[in-house]
């Protein structure tokens, strides 16, 4: 997974930031059914409040399986 770096906040300007995870009532689900989800993390701006950034861990486990074989299939290529 590829890293965004966020170093100014995108409405005020703000250069501080503060990172929070969300509670289990607010996870995503794949396309798996038996996948509990994952949690969701969010980047907050220290000035106004704003959330910059949201993002999962593993994204990869929001595909099926059979397109997460795809995908690795045509990454060995």
């Amino acid at each position: 997974m590829k890293r965004i770096k966020i170093t100014k906040c995108r409405y005020c300007g703000g250069t501080e930031f503060a990172k929070g995870v969300q509670d289990t009532h607010g996870c995503i689900r794949g396309q798996n059914v038996w996948d509990y989800g994952q949690t969701l993390y969010h980047v907050v701006c220290l000035n106004c409040g704003c959330v910059v950034q949201t993002y999962v861990k593993e994204p990869e486990r929001l595909l099926s399986r059979k397109r997460r074989k795809e995908r690795e299939a045509s990454k060995e290529d």
